[in-house]
């Protein structure tokens, strides 16, 4: 055994990525998160719209075989509901698709995520607009209904409550309504300005070039 003898590791270099030249550039977790919430969210609109449109037009259907004559629904919350379930299900797609490519690190993931958020921002006043245009007929509509199922009820001498009465009286949309109406259209812009604000800062843009389509 000789001493002072230098080990073989000890001359052995180093191997493995390290340094700025080693072309090992670490993945960032922003793509986990922003692909996550947008195929959430995206799933979530889907699902909504279908609940929303099947609501809608198979209430009255529902009522009828119960004996229940429901009015028929009203034109505007038809035209309006028809549209924005066509919007919805466009847009949803888009960000479910979108957060799935970004998830899988595809800059056509940030495209398509960029252009849900510049589409919805665009629909926002429309679809806001339209919103508080069928506020009435909506109203009014839900008003029949509960004075429908309260003659049904009465017909089969079945008790009627105080809240079913004035349910049936409410032909207005209330204040409270209103409100949580256009509440709810600005918290809805949220989500697409982070998108734009965030997918468009410079180091996310050099990080998605290297990904490719």
């Amino acid at each position: 055994m000789t001493s002072g003898a230098p080990n073989d590791w000890q001359n052995t270099p180093p191997t493995g990525p390290s340094g700025q030249d080693s072309g090992y550039v670490e993945e960032s977790a922003w793509p986990n998160w922003i692909g996550g919430i947008s195929t959430g969210f995206g799933a979530l609109m889907l699902l909504g719209s279908c609940l929303g449109v099947g609501g809608i037009f198979l209430t009255p259907w529902l009522l009828k075989m119960t004996g229940i004559e429901a009015p028929p629904t009203p034109g505007p919350m038809v035209i309006v509901t028809g549209v924005d379930a066509i919007l919805t299900l466009v847009l949803g797609a888009m960000l479910l698709t979108g957060g799935i490519a970004l998830l899988r690190r595809r800059e056509s993931g940030i495209r398509r995520l960029k252009t849900y958020a510049q589409v919805r921002l665009a629909l926002a006043l429309p679809l806001l607009l339209a919103g508080l245009w069928i506020m009435g007929p909506s109203a009014k509509w839900t008003a029949d209904l509960a004075a429908a199922s309260n003659d049904f009820k009465e017909s089969k001498k079945l008790p009627v409550t105080e809240a079913e009465r004035e349910a049936a009286t409410n032909t207005e949309p209330s204040t409270l309504q209103i409100g949580s109406a256009v509440a709810g259209s600005v918290i809805g812009l949220v989500y697409p300005v982070i998108l734009l604000v965030f997918l468009s800062k410079p180091r996310v843009r050099e990080e998605a070039a290297r990904w490719g389509n």
